[in-house]
C-alpha cells in the first residue's frame, strides 16, 4: 500500500489504512523470515472497511545433527521443545538464531552439550556434538606388585596402576 492513506498500527499490530482513495490496491505483507504475499483488495466509496488477513508462510532452513563417537541422545530446541533422536537428519526449522541441547540417554556416561547456531533460508547446518564422557579414575594394586592386568580382553598393563576411565560399571 506504500504511503496512500494515513497509517496507523494498534497495540495487536492491526493496521488500518484511513482516507484510502477508492478503488483496487496491492497490498503486500513481508517479514524477513517469512516468505512475502501479495493480494489486491477493493476499497470503495463511503468509509467502507476492508479487512485484508496475511497468513505468512516461515521461510525454512534444515538442521542435521549427530554425536561424535556414536553417543546415543536427543536435541532439543532450547530446553523444551524435542527435535527429535540423533543423529537427526534435515529437520526443518524456522530461519534464524537458534539455541540447541544435546542430551545423551546416558547421562552417568556422558555430559549433556549446548550450542547455538544460525540456520538460513533452505541451507542445512550441519552439527556434530562432542557429548564429552564423564570420567573418572582407577586405581589398581596388588602384592605382590606387578600383577598383570586385563579389563574386557585389553591388557591394560602392570600394578600399581592409575588409568582415567568413562564413568559406569
Amino acid at each position: 500500500l506504500g504511503s496512500r492513506g494515513v497509517k496507523s498500527t494498534d497495540a495487536e499490530g492491526f493496521t488500518r489504512y484511513l482516507r484510502l482513495s477508492a478503488g483496487e490496491v496491492l497490498a503486500q505483507v513481508s517479514h524477513p523470515l517469512y516468505r512475502s504475499t501479495t493480494q489486491k483488495i477493493r476499497s470503495g466509496v463511503g468509509g467502507d472497511s476492508v479487512t485484508l488477513e496475511a497468513r505468512l508462510m516461515p521461510n525454512f532452513g534444515y538442521l542435521s545433527a549427530t554425536a561424535k563417537d556414536g553417543v546415543e541422545g536427543v536435541v532439543y530446541l532450547g530446553n523444551d521443545r524435542e527435535l527429535g533422536a540423533l543423529p537427526l537428519k534435515r529437520v526443518k526449522l524456522v530461519a534464524g538464531r537458534h539455541e540447541l541441547r544435546f542430551q545423551p540417554r546416558d547421562t552417568e556416561r556422558y555430559a549433556p552439550y549446548e550450542q547455538v547456531v544460525t540456520v538460513g533460508i533452505k541451507d542445512e547446518v550441519r552439527v556434530e556434538a562432542p557429548l564429552a564422557p564423564r570420567l573418572g579414575e582407577v586405581v589398581i594394586e596388588s602384592k605382590p606388585l606387578g600383577g598383570e592386568v586385563w579389563v574386557a580382553g585389553e591388557r591394560w598393563g602392570r600394578t600399581p596402576l592409575k588409568r582415567s576411565v568413562i564413568r559406569g560399571t
